[in-house]
Order: structure tokens, then C-alpha cells, then sequence
């Protein structure tokens, strides 16, 4: 019996062909179509958010006046 050795023999590179490569972009642009709306709701409650924080914010500063200096607004 013989010793066959494969690392003599050249080894074969295989690429991708165009329909795999058309595949996988599509399956990219099906995930994206996907996602984007998702995305876009998650951006607008976080300005909705945001808008609320300074609201708060806001508020509170007016009320440690208001504890502070009372309802008297001193004009110079």
C-alpha cells in the first residue's frame, strides 16, 4: 500500500459566485428594512425623553427658587 500524501496536490480556491454574493445582500437589506423603523421609534422616545428630563429639570430650579427667594421677584 502506497503513502499518499495530500500535501502535494494544489489546493482549490473556491470564491463565492454571484448568486451567493446576491443572496447575502439581500438577506443585509431584509434585516436593515427591518430594523430602521425600529430604530427611528427608539430616536424619537429618546427626544421625547430628553424633552421630559428637562422639563424636570426646569421645574426643580424654579421650585429651589421659589424655597429660596420666595414669590418676590426683585427688579434692579
Amino acid at each position: 500500500m502506497k503513502n499518499v500524501s495530500h500535501r502535494n496536490q494544489p489546493e482549490i480556491i473556491r470564491g463565492f459566485t454571484m448568486v451567493e454574493l446576491l443572496v447575502v445582500i439581500a438577506i443585509i437589506s431584509i434585516l436593515m428594512a427591518i430594523l430602521l423603523p425600529a430604530l427611528n421609534k427608539a430616536k424619537k422616545y429618546t427626544k421625547q425623553i430628553q424633552c421630559l428630563e428637562t422639563h424636570r429639570k426646569l421645574g426643580v430650579a424654579v421650585g429651589m427658587y421659589i424655597s429660596d427667594y420666595g414669590w418676590t421677584i426683585a427688579y434692579s
